[in-house]
């Protein structure tokens, strides 16, 4: 009895220190691979769904810069240029303007103006398009930001370029896929795939 009562308490001890551990552990673990955490995210979403993804996508500009982009995820209706953030703090943010204010949750932290990440995101998505000679309305641009970011109830009036919280992103998907709009042909999309994944620098890189 003794003996079982100490189990108990032993095991309720490793339970209080789980709850208190976990979620600072997991924070620091998100701030140093929230690109991998992303990444996986949205992997195992393409993968449930049976979607084409190329992560870590680059891609030579008209212009001979590179053009990089985090993921891009084919879906049966749009193609998605998706950009990582880690921003575990307060944003300050209107659609247009040209610049965001953010103050993170750092102690003595103070403002400071970050791209505004709609921008970016569109001409982004822009240069994707115009670069693979794709019609851009096929693309739809997603900032995915962390929980833990703060946009202080932001609202966006784009119907193709959104900011995205980690936890919404398979809601986020699944609606936008839900629109009411004609599905991708599935063999043209096959071979786009292919060609895209030919066309990555990266890939290019690893093999030589």
């Amino acid at each position: 009895m003794i003996a079982l009562f100490i189990s108990l308490a032993i095991l309720l001890v490793l339970v209080i220190l789980f709850l208190i551990f976990y979620p600072k552990l997991y924070k620091a673990k998100l701030k140093k691979d929230f690109v991998s955490i992303y990444g996986k995210k949205i992997y195992r979403y393409a993968l449930h769904n049976d979607l084409y993804l190329i992560n870590q996508l680059e891609l030579k500009g008209n212009d001979d810069q590179i053009i990089k982009i985090d993921h891009l995820l084919f879906a049966n209706k749009f193609i998605y240029v998706i950009s990582d953030y880690y921003l575990p703090g307060l944003v300050l943010a209107k659609e247009n303007d040209q610049s965001f204010i953010y103050k993170s949750n750092e102690k003595d932290s103070q403002n400071v103006y970050i791209d505004n990440l709609l921008i970016k995101g569109k001409e982004l998505a822009n240069k994707v398009a115009f670069n693979l000679g794709l019609n851009p309305s096929l693309f739809i641009s997603i900032a995915l930001v962390n929980d833990a970011s703060d946009f202080d109830n932001f609202k966006s009036t784009s119907l193709d370029n959104f900011i995205v919280h980690l936890s919404s992103f398979n809601k986020f998907i699944d609606k936008i896929e839900s629109r009411n709009v004609a599905p991708l042909n599935n063999d043209q999309l096959k071979y786009t795939v292919k060609d895209i994944n030919r066309l990555n620098e990266r890939r290019k890189t690893k093999e030589h």
